[in-house]
């Protein structure tokens, strides 16, 4: 039967609309398989290229001391990756080391550790003498015999004779003793290894950082408040502390004298704000202090209290993790500088930083003569002012005590 125009319109309408629908499905096939292979292409890529970093898992505040459990590892691009990023935590822990004299440890190429000492030699010049670390039984030490015969493993190469170090004057040989090498003609000084142990400082953010934060070398620095033999938590409650002063924050304790001269007292100090109650304490703050500060906080107390007009307060870094610490420039009484260099106690680094400040300084000069001003009445000053924070000491006390029982 024939097909009036109409239907034949209608059929070819429907046809090429079938085509046309093959067409387009075709492309989006054609469109999706692409995208499947670019996605399969990408995920290999990214596979290939994943590495794993070391990463905070919670926010860090500038200054703050940054602990283990506050770092996962991430996965991530290694193209993406800074080339000082950390990405082993041995590593990050051995970047806090540092020896008894505050030299910091590093890591060659090859992986060992080793540390750079400046010495001095028979002209007078200074000279980096390079030391590899060992560890035993846990314990990281350097060794070495004589300068002039500890090389780094890096120095050291493999010939056919066995190792050797080359030098101005051609190959030495040298020969390798628990992870040391040492010329062979010297081994060993007195036929004895000289061991120097490492502590570990804590590290601590330069700026305020986000969790997922990649760490690296630029983001965190190594404490200044060493962890010694001799450090304590200290509470003071004559300081004056500001009102925007908190936990966590970073302290001078500075000293103004009734003439107007302002000494820093201790530098770079976290305080901790005692909690009386549900209530941080308006007066009294907590600090970490070695022997030495103990010694000098306590007598610019006294010293503050003996002058009318002066004043022991504190001030707060604004940046404490990018801010360096700062110079003390007070300097204790002859008496309390006596007792501090007959203090076994007191470290001889920070012995020798006071008899540095004592030698280039006149401040104590400055402050002797306020002092003198004051003389007559500096005894009941100081017993006065003293019986006010005994008073104010106890009354804390109990404060916190009937905070327990309620």
């Amino acid at each position: 039967m024939a097909k009036n125009p109409m239907q034949r319109r209608a059929n070819t309408s429907f046809i090429l609309g079938i085509l046309i629908t093959l067409l387009l499905t075709g492309i989006v096939i054609v469109f999706l398989v692409m995208q499947l292979l670019k996605s399969k292409e990408t995920i290999q890529t990214y596979e290939a290229n994943k590495v794993e970093v070391l990463a905070l898992n919670t926010r860090v505040n500038s200054g703050q001391t940054i602990t283990e459990d506050m770092i996962d590892y991430i996965e991530v691009d290694k193209n993406t990756v800074p080339e000082n990023a950390f990405n082993d935590m041995d590593i990050l822990t051995n970047y806090s080391l540092e020896d008894a004299n505050g030299n910091p440890i590093r890591t060659n190429e090859f992986g060992d550790l080793y540390v750079s000492i400046a010495q001095t030699n028979a002209s007078g010049q200074t000279t980096n003498s390079v030391y590899v670390i060992t560890t035993e039984d846990g314990e990281k030490y350097y060794r070495y015999a004589n300068p002039e015969t500890a090389y780094n493993a890096s120095q050291v190469k493999q010939t056919s004779t066995g190792y050797a170090v080359t030098t101005a004057n051609g190959d030495v040989p040298v020969t390798e003793i628990d992870g040391m090498y040492y010329a062979q003609h010297q081994e060993v000084q007195n036929e004895e290894k000289v061991e120097y142990p490492l502590s570990q400082v804590p590290i601590v953010a330069k700026v305020t950082m986000a969790p997922n934060t990649v760490l690296t070398n630029t983001l965190v620095a190594k404490s200044t408040e060493r962890v010694t033999a001799d450090l304590r938590r200290q509470e003071y409650s004559v300081i004056l502390i500001t009102s925007q002063i908190a936990t966590g924050d970073y302290i001078d304790i500075r000293l103004r004298m009734p003439d107007g001269t302002d000494y820093i007292v201790a530098s770079h100090k976290e305080v901790e704000i005692p909690v009386i109650g549900e209530m941080d304490s308006p007066n009294t703050i907590s600090i970490q202090v070695t022997e030495d500060e103990i010694v000098t906080i306590s007598n610019a107390i006294v010293e503050s209290y003996m002058m009318p007009g002066s004043m022991l307060y504190a001030t707060r870094y604004v940046e404490p993790g990018l801010q360096e610490e700062a110079t003390p420039t007070y300097l204790p009484s002859q008496k309390v500088k006596t007792l501090i260099d007959q203090n076994p106690n007191v470290t001889e680094v920070a012995k020798r930083e006071l008899n540095n400040r004592y030698t280039n300084g006149t401040n104590r000069n400055n402050i002797n003569d306020v002092l003198n001003q004051h003389a007559e009445d500096a005894a009941d000053n100081v017993t006065d002012r003293t019986e006010e924070e005994i008073t104010l000491i106890q009354d804390e006390r109990q404060q916190y005590l009937d905070s327990l029982a309620g």
